[in-house]
């Protein structure tokens, strides 16, 4: 695995990796459709929200997908096994 954070990994996505993560992360924590457009709706504003984070709020949120689904993120981001 690279030494590069999650934050690190996150902020350095590409902007259709990032829409698509940050959807399907969505829709494994049960959030509606339209909200899940809206919080995509402005992938830079997004990124830099991200990257303000520390990496233990990043990890505290995908922790709270569940275990199956911040595997499959984590996964999704280079993060996992």
């Amino acid at each position: 695995m690279s030494d590069m954070s999650i934050k690190d990994r996150l902020v350095g996505m590409s902007d259709i990796e990032l829409y698509r993560l940050i959807n399907s992360a969505c829709a494994a924590a049960g959030v509606d459709r339209r909200k899940a457009e809206q919080l995509t709706s402005d992938i830079p504003r997004l990124r830099r929200m991200i990257a303000a984070l520390s990496d233990r709020q990043i990890s505290d949120l995908l922790a709270s997908l569940g275990s199956r689904d911040i595997n499959d993120t984590l996964r999704q981001i280079g993060g996992g096994k």
